[in-house]
């Protein structure tokens, strides 16, 4: 486990989730296991920022300042920045669609699972006769 998730059961969490599919794909090499701790860090905050909005007691969006006026939760504010953050750095670990067909493979004998299509058993259902 990486130093900088220490402490952290979320971002460990996300660690044991996502660490052994990005080496097994070979997109994670022991050179850049920090850019998945970033990610991982990041995914913590998210959460974190996440649970303090919708615990608070006025809409989710919103709260007072100390003199009484409406104003966006801080906390909406670091969720949207950490949601930017985590977007960036899953490109970089080739964990979006279309970072995926950028990024190369260095496991040997990898081959990438084929891409979903959602539509193919309607397709089959509806297709004319």
């Amino acid at each position: 486990m990486p130093d900088g998730l220490a402490g952290d059961p979320v971002a460990i969490a996300k660690w044991e989730e996502k660490a052994p599919l990005l080496l097994a794909s070979g997109i994670l090499t022991d050179v850049d296991d920090d850019i998945l701790v970033l990610y991982c860090q990041q995914w913590s905050i998210l959460i974190a920022a996440r649970a303090k909005i919708v615990r608070h007691v006025e809409p989710h969006l919103f709260t007072r300042s100390p003199k009484g006026h409406q104003i966006q939760n801080p906390y909406l504010g670091i969720a949207l920045k950490t949601t930017e953050r985590l977007r960036v750095l899953a490109a970089e670990l080739g964990m979006t669609p279309s970072a995926r067909s950028r990024v190369q493979s260095t496991a040997p004998g990898f081959t990438p699972p084929p891409p979903l299509d959602d539509f193919a058993e309607f397709d089959e259902q509806h297709a004319p006769q």
